[in-house]
């Protein structure tokens, strides 16, 4: 895990010589996440060729491993609605779609 302030990323280098290194900074901070493994799927028309897929998917869901026994569940409705949240690894729950679509719940494995 690698933490950041949002901030300097903007400003520049922190400034360790400052008088305040080492206290809390104001703002966001970005952290990131090592990815150990998992995997992503496209829902596509049954139609659609192999090659075709990257373009012509109408879903994505995925389940990203993180560093930390943690897993990132995911699931892209179209253009419009999205769904994530992080979990322990091997915890069942249940992802609720956007309630404009026809697709029913969708339970990761």
């Amino acid at each position: 895990m690698k933490r950041s302030n949002m901030q300097q990323a903007f400003v520049g280098e922190d400034d360790r010589s400052s008088s305040d290194f080492g206290k809390e900074r104001d703002g966001n901070e970005q952290v990131v996440l090592k990815v150990i493994g998992g995997n992503v799927s496209l829902v596509v028309d049954g139609q659609v060729d192999d090659e075709d897929v990257y373009e012509q998917f109408t879903h994505i869901q995925g389940e990203i491993c993180l560093e930390g026994g943690k897993v990132l569940r995911i699931q892209v409705y179209g253009d419009s609605a999205c769904t994530a949240m992080i979990v322990d690894a091997g915890e069942q729950t249940i992802v609720q779609p956007d309630l404009n679509t026809t697709q029913a719940d969708i339970a990761f494995p």
